[in-house]
């Protein structure tokens, strides 16, 4: 069984394209239309924390190119290497608190920041 067309773009080594894919959808979908169980305002800053993480991550990776000129032909090598800066860092750490605050107020109660009614 093959693999769609639309879903090779998505290889599991590529997860922050199809984490930012969904976490988009959640987010907008959260944002018109109301949840049953749990509070949009929850679901909102979760899906703002995956979806941040994700671009973050998709953002780190630089293409490297090599050309090897071995035995009279060219080849071109092509590869990506991850990258850190300190906004790196900053946005990851913002999008984790997006992420844990509001689970620890859906799992254990514990409400650190008050969220905005």
């Amino acid at each position: 069984m093959s693999i769609p067309d639309f879903l090779t773009k998505f290889l599991i080594d590529k997860w922050y394209k199809l984490t930012a894919a969904i976490s988009g959808v959640i987010l907008v979908l959260s944002l018109f239309y109301p949840t049953q169980e749990v509070e949009n305002k929850y679901v909102t800053c979760i899906s703002i924390g995956v979806f941040l993480y994700s671009v973050v991550e998709w953002s780190q990776y630089e293409p490297r190119t090599k050309l090897d000129t071995g035995f009279g032909t060219v080849w071109q090598v092509t590869w990506r290497v991850k990258v850190w800066s300190v906004w790196d860092a900053i946005l990851k750490l913002i999008a984790i608190l997006l992420i844990i605050l509001p689970l620890l107020k859906l799992i254990w109660g514990i409400e650190i920041i008050p969220f905005p009614e």
